[in-house]
């Protein structure tokens, strides 16, 4: 099971990677979106000249996929990741960090093409499909 980053996300409505596009196909069954994610694309949308017509381009990509709620699990293998994080002077951004909380967490591959910041997040599997 896989959970996407944003910016895969992205890459995918953009086109930028067609490969990307043909795996989301095959594996959609098994992806699943946060609701993170959801509204890293909303603040993206608002912040957009075209904000209604990116919303509308995001909404009809997520339909396609569970989107699964950040919860009080999810906020505590967070705020234990933070800390760790910050212990070894490793930080990540906070949202990646959260989404990264939820992979470990729900036992779910982040699915991004920023691994550099993934990977330091001990116990998370990632992969790479925009490569």
């Amino acid at each position: 099971m896989f959970l996407i980053d944003t910016n895969i996300c992205i890459y995918a409505m953009k086109g930028t990677f067609p490969s990307l596009g043909q795996r989301l196909l095959e594996e959609q069954k098994s992806i699943f979106v946060s609701s993170v994610t959801v509204g890293e694309l909303e603040y993206g949308a608002a912040k957009s000249r075209w904000g209604e017509r990116t919303r509308q381009i995001f909404q009809a990509f997520l339909a396609n996929y569970e989107i699964i709620p950040f919860d009080e699990m999810d906020a505590i293998y967070f705020g234990k990741l933070r800390a760790e994080l910050a212990s070894r002077s490793t930080p990540i951004g906070v949202y990646d960090a959260m989404i990264g909380a939820q992979g470990v967490a729900r036992n779910l591959v982040i699915v991004t093409h920023n691994t550099k910041e993934f990977c330091r997040i001990p116990g998370l599997r990632v992969e790479d499909w925009a490569e």
